[in-house]
């Protein structure tokens, strides 16, 4: 075993930590721990990580000190010392003045750990780790932290408690920001020389916990950093020297396209959705098919469904034009969707821009990671959790549909099978979608204010008027019925939330530095 780890010291000796310039302060973390781990006295293995934005600013694994009698139990001490820490991060937060606009989410992959941090009621089976358990809840009822579900394959946190494969691992790793000095390196260089002074400057840290000592029962919790400044992280002004007409170029694509037609408002935004919930905002969608790949144009959710390509293909083709080789289609399709909502009287949000274009798609991710509109409340909570969105965020992106239109074939099986819906608006839908034939007849989604871009979605679901059954199920006496009813009564904090989620998911697995490419034609790799 040491000479595992000797090995692999040796072979990553040039590896540290990435620390990139934030663009949220934002704090989330993920707790977790083995079960009985140890095969000599059978103690379990803690540990978590904290991160400020996308930023790993703190960590821990060590082994328990008492054995566990249930997998319960380890995760939600675990789950204890982590919200130890992060209390503590959240004072210092505000004593630095920039203290916490929303509680820390705690991502736990427990599912009974995460019940008991909200159920007020102390089961027999929780009683002998009753210190812990009111120390979390009092924390969680406060609202000092919130805590949510997250599936074992988005648990960071793993790598810190456990033997994991080689390729979650590595996995894992890229996620803590974890990266060899050399490869960072190069990814500073492609920024061009005038950053050459920062590249040669790495400044080593020491980076521990408030344990002064560590004995051979507990693994390390001190580790040598080398921290050089970041160029592939997302940023706001990431094209502000190479194309600084990028984003008034593309509001002005934007803003022609959707007054000529509104409903392309609610075609791009989709757009935007539809590609980063397969394998990140990369432009994978836009990809058409080729020799090596069938691209995702014609999986399900996406057949004779979205639309909006000669929209970007225009915007990319004036792009090009003044900056070419710059501004890569993901970037331009995450401006778009932001300026489209702007357009049809909806919020704005600082969109982050650094984004690459991927070399390749994926059907079958496309099949299977997009929600459906016969989804159940189930099967929506999942589907945004498995991309790391909690149950609020789902509910707040799925206010998209106050703008847009459907076909008929999506919302056929509501109005001639469903009983929790609007006996009237069933009746008005009808006219238009008959029980058999014209599938693609088009019904707003909104049918209140379809080209506006505000909360009257949430008040159609009040009163039963949901077009699809996913969206009814949002309102249908179930966990979110309340979230719901906020939403239509504040318009606000839907616009606030809906923004937010919209920031988060333009975050989700981008493609940055030297990977990827910038496509010249979208719909083609170069």
């Amino acid at each position: 075993m040491v000479k595992r780890i000797l090995r692999y010291l040796s072979g990553t000796i040039n590896h540290g930590l990435h620390l990139n310039k934030a663009n949220s302060m934002e704090i989330t973390a993920y707790s977790d721990s083995d079960w009985a781990g140890d095969p000599d006295d059978r103690k379990s293995t803690s540990g978590y990580c904290v991160f400020l934005g996308s930023n790993l600013v703190s960590w821990a694994s060590k082994k328990q000190t008492a054995v566990a009698r249930s997998s319960t139990e380890v995760e939600y001490r675990s789950m204890a010392d982590l919200v130890a820490e992060l209390i503590w991060v959240k004072n210092l937060m505000s004593e630095l003045q920039f203290p916490s606009k929303e509680a820390p989410m705690v991502y736990c992959d427990n599912l009974s750990a995460v019940l008991l941090a909200a159920n007020p009621i102390l089961h027999s089976k929780s009683k002998h780790f009753d210190i812990d358990l009111h120390f979390v809840r009092d924390h969680v009822n406060s609202k000092d932290i919130k805590v949510s579900h997250i599936p074992g394959a988005m648990q960071v946190a793993d790598i810190l408690t456990k033997a994991v494969s080689s390729e979650n691992f590595l996995h894992f790793r890229r996620k803590l920001n974890i990266k060899s000095l050399d490869s960072a390196t190069g990814e500073l260089k492609s920024r061009g020389n005038n950053q050459q002074n920062q590249q040669n400057k790495c400044v080593e840290m020491m980076m521990h916990d408030d344990q002064n000592t560590t004995t051979q029962e507990e693994d390390l919790e001190n580790l040598i950093l080398i921290v050089i400044p970041s160029q592939s992280q997302l940023s706001s002004d990431f094209y502000s020297t190479t194309c600084p007409n990028v984003l008034s170029t593309i509001k002005t694509q934007v803003d022609s396209a959707v007054n000529n037609e509104p409903r392309m408002g609610a075609s791009l935004l989709r757009l935007h959705f539809h590609d980063c919930f397969v394998q990140g905002c990369d432009a994978s969608v836009l990809l058409d098919d080729t020799s090596n790949f069938t691209g995702e144009k014609t999986a399900g959710p996406n057949a004779n469904s979205i639309r909006g390509f000669e929209v970007i293909d225009t915007i990319k083709s004036q792009v090009e034009s003044l900056c070419p080789g710059v501004v890569s289609c993901a970037d331009i399709f995450a401006v778009a969707a932001r300026d489209s909502v702007v357009a049809l009287g909806g919020p704005s949000w600082t969109v982050q821009l650094g984004r690459r274009d991927s070399t390749t798609a994926s059907l079958s991710s496309a099949n299977s990671d997009l929600p459906g509109f016969s989804f159940d409340l189930s099967q929506l909570i999942t589907a945004f959790s498995n991309k790391g969105f909690t149950t609020q965020e789902m509910v707040a992106l799925s206010g998209a549909h106050t703008i847009g239109e459907a076909r008929c074939l999506t919302f056929r099986q509501r109005i001639y099978n469903e009983s929790n819906i609007d006996s009237s608006y069933a009746t008005s839908l009808q006219a238009n979608c008959p029980s058999v034939g014209d599938d693609s007849n088009l019904s707003p989604i909104d049918t209140t204010t379809p080209t506006t871009f505000d909360n009257a979605y949430f008040k159609n679901l009040q009163s039963q008027k949901g077009l699809f059954h996913s969206d009814q199920q949002l309102f249908n006496g179930g966990s979110t019925d309340s979230q719901v009813a906020s939403y239509g009564s504040d318009a606000q904090t839907f616009a606030t939330d809906f923004a937010n989620a919209m920031l988060k998911m333009g975050n989700l697995s981008p493609l940055t530095g030297t990977t990827g490419q910038i496509r010249t034609n979208c719909a083609k790799i170069n």
